[in-house]
């Protein structure tokens, strides 16, 4: 992790080392850090709260080791972001102790793009064979996530791109337990490029079919879908 300008205080008490409003320049924009690690038997516990403005996705990705993530990584993600992370955790001879971290993150992704994401190809070779997945623009991206032992609990958000529109919900698990709902948008996006009118183009989004389908677990280490029998809306 590097960074400049660096104004921070920090205590050493008993077994903690405490980290009081941290403020540094790095990843290309502005962070704010507090932070409490302790000593313990099995692994040195912390407590973590991140706000980061503007900074370069890959960057921070990277600086914090991907904050214990396999998949949403800094080899996957560009962009500019920004977001509030409330989380605990524990870290075992300088590296996050796997699915440890619990905790609340609130993000917002500008001019992002997805690299070799599986999951979105995945579900491209699913609806779309033909399209390229592998360089996907991604439209301004907001969201809230609870993080709780590998699995990461999306709220239901609207996921844009260049190649495919999808609404998201439900749960992703870093190393197993997927459950996440999928509407996806049969409309290609490429139709509404030139739409300057925000409220038309949400209409346009959801024009004609709608495929929902449910991302899961396929007990092999990785995902499968499925189509929803009912064919019912994501809730």
């Amino acid at each position: 992790f590097t960074g400049e300008d660096v104004i921070a205080q920090i205590d050493i008490v008993n077994d903690q080392i405490i980290l009081k409003q941290a403020s540094i320049k790095s990843c290309k924009g502005s962070l704010f850090i507090k932070s409490r690690i302790s000593s313990g038997q099995s692994g040195n516990p912390f407590e973590l709260l991140v706000k980061a403005s503007r900074v370069d996705a890959q960057d921070l990705l990277r600086s914090f080791d991907n904050f214990g993530s396999k998949t949403i990584t800094a080899n996957t993600i560009r962009g500019t972001v920004s977001l509030d992370l409330n989380a605990t955790g524990k870290m075992n001879n300088g590296k996050m102790v796997e699915n440890s971290m619990k905790g609340d993150l609130d993000f917002r992704l500008n001019n992002g793009a997805f690299v070799n994401f599986k999951p979105l190809e995945n579900i491209g070779k699913y609806v779309f064979p033909k399209r390229d997945f592998k360089n996907i623009t991604i439209d301004n991206l907001e969201g809230n996530v609870t993080i709780n032992n590998g699995i990461l609990t999306l709220e239901p958000m609207e996921l844009n791109t260049s190649v495919i529109n999808l609404d998201l919900a439900g749960d992703y698990g870093m190393k197993g337990g997927t459950d996440l709902q999928v509407d996806v948008h049969l409309r290609n996006p490429q139709k509404d490029e030139a739409e300057v009118n925000r409220e038309a183009k949400e209409k346009n989004r959801k024009k004609g079919t709608t495929i929902h389908l449910n991302l899961i677990d396929d007990k092999k280490g990785g995902t499968k879908i499925k189509l929803k029998t009912k064919n019912e809306k994501l809730s």
